[in-house]
């Protein structure tokens, strides 16, 4: 949405032309010399195709040419074309409902804006998918966020998508800023300044309708977007705006600046982003040095944990100590998924095989808690009794199951139960991500477990070994979030 568009002239003839780029950027000779495809014209529904003369370089600086026509760039969405952006927009929307795969080339299931120019006023102008290319190539290193990556949200159902665009582009014709372009926001779990902020006369049903969509969950999206594909979803998108009052007038691009530089004047815009700049620099001080900091918890947990174990064996007899042995591997089981590693060490004077696994998820949930108020483990006991119902998003199952102890001999049990955990055991099991968003995976594994008993000279049973004898990888489950 940066497009500069001149008049260039070439062998005595005058053009229009849109800049693609500086001369050494390094467009592949190919590209320019393959047959070129038409772009569409939108208009009243009614689509036609338009065509190029091709690609120059001139003073410097590479551009695409054609006849000289009335062309202006997106951005003019919240400036000189405002009071038609909503019709414009369902233009833009009918042409990429109607448009074919191929000539749609998505970009993530996005499509990018720099494809996209309004024609004298009324009209919309998608470029063909071969000048897409050459734009695309054009701007690599270049930040083209407004264009694609901006639009993308986290978590989204890639089938609504292209409706969340729509969106998106009537937040930015009404605003003049993108909902999702600064980076607090992004960080801020994707909550976008409310479009109440700008005080505009926007109609109460479209403002509504605009927040609707940004803020659609998972589940809400699936129920609009059911099992078409993106681009068929544009059809509800037409089918709503339709109903819309759009009564915003065109501005200057100086007019645009002003209304949104009093907006960041208020009071309670310096409150929201202070409060949303907080939550990003905590963001990005964990993904800078979260790992280091939880690596270095782990070892403090575990050497504390270890001496803590020692001193307290030493002094007191474990809680333990009136526990048959099957009592003591229910205990021992109901600590793990707990994520409690001191209450699994209670009675136990063997190496836990799972410890470091229960350390490992014990300080992640630790650190969430603390840092974002909220206990990211459910546990799997507990998920199961409820019906395996939806979680959070930012949630992970995790536990065991018992389903059986076996008395091998005297002093040795065998226990067989259920594992529920957020990742696979197995490096050879393919743990591809779901292509569709609102649902997280819980791996299942058959897992046995060998528990050695030994009667102390103190009066009461510890465990003396425990070893992983085998397990089964049962399959992942796909759990809906909310």
């Amino acid at each position: 949405m940066r497009d500069t568009i001149r008049k260039i002239t070439l062998s005595g003839h005058e053009y229009l032309a849109i800049e693609v780029g500086d001369e050494k950027s390094g467009i592949p000779k190919h590209i320019l010399q393959t047959e070129r495809q038409d772009g569409m014209i939108i208009s009243d529904h009614d689509i036609t195709p338009w065509t190029w003369h091709g690609i120059t370089t001139y003073e410097n600086k590479v551009y695409v040419y054609f006849d000289i026509c009335d062309i202006e760039g997106l951005e003019t969405l919240s400036t000189t074309n405002r009071d038609n952006a909503l019709m414009l927009l369902e233009e833009l929307a009918y042409g990429l409902l109607k448009a074919d795969k191929s000539f749609l080339s998505l970009s993530g299931d996005i499509f990018p804006l720099y494809r996209v120019f309004i024609l004298d006023k009324t009209k919309i102008l998608i470029l063909p998918p071969d000048l897409g290319d050459v734009l695309a190539i054009a701007r690599i290193g270049e930040k083209k966020d407004e264009e694609v990556s901006h639009l993308v949200k986290a978590n989204v159902l890639p089938s609504f998508l292209l409706i969340l665009e729509m969106a998106q582009l009537m937040y930015f014709s009404a605003t003049g800023v993108f909902p999702y372009a600064d980076r607090e926001i992004r960080s801020n779990n994707f909550q976008e300044l409310p479009i109440s902020y700008f005080g505009l006369p926007l109609a109460e049903e479209t403002s509504a309708f605009i927040e609707k969509v940004l803020h659609a969950n998972n589940r809400a999206s699936r129920d609009i977007a059911g099992n078409r594909k993106g681009q068929e979803n544009l059809g509800w998108f037409l089918q709503e705006a339709d109903r819309l009052e759009w009564n915003l007038d065109a501005r200057s691009e100086e007019e645009r600046a002003a209304a949104v530089e009093a907006v960041k004047a208020r009071p309670d815009y310096r409150e929201f982003f202070e409060k949303a700049s907080k939550i990003a620099r905590r963001h990005d001080f964990w993904r800078v040095k979260g790992t280091l900091i939880i690596t270095i918890s782990i070892i403090v947990i575990l050497l504390g944990s270890v001496a803590g174990s020692y001193i307290y064996g030493a002094l007191k007899p474990p809680v333990t100590r009136d526990l048959s042995q099957t009592e003591m591997i229910e205990y021992f089981y109901d600590a793990q998924n707990a994520l409690d590693a001191d209450s699994m060490q209670n009675g136990v004077t063997a190496d836990i095989p799972q410890e470091s696994e229960v350390m490992n998820l014990f300080v992640n949930r630790q650190t969430r808690l603390a840092y974002e108020n909220a206990s990211v483990h459910v546990n799997a006991e507990d998920w199961i009794a409820d019906g395996k119902p939806a979680i959070p998003a930012t949630h992970f199952v995790y536990g065991v199951v018992l389903e059986d102890i076996t008395q091998i001999d005297e002093d040795s049990f065998e226990a067989t139960g259920l594992w529920y955990t957020p990742y696979s055991y197995d490096k050879g099991e393919v743990e591809e991500e779901d292509l569709e968003s609102g649902r997280t995976a819980v791996y299942v594994n058959r897992v046995k477990e060998r528990f050695d008993f030994t009667w102390n000279s103190r009066g009461w049973w510890v465990i003396s070994g425990i070893e992983i004898t085998g397990y089964e990888f049962l399959g992942k489950e796909m759990i809906e979030t909310i």
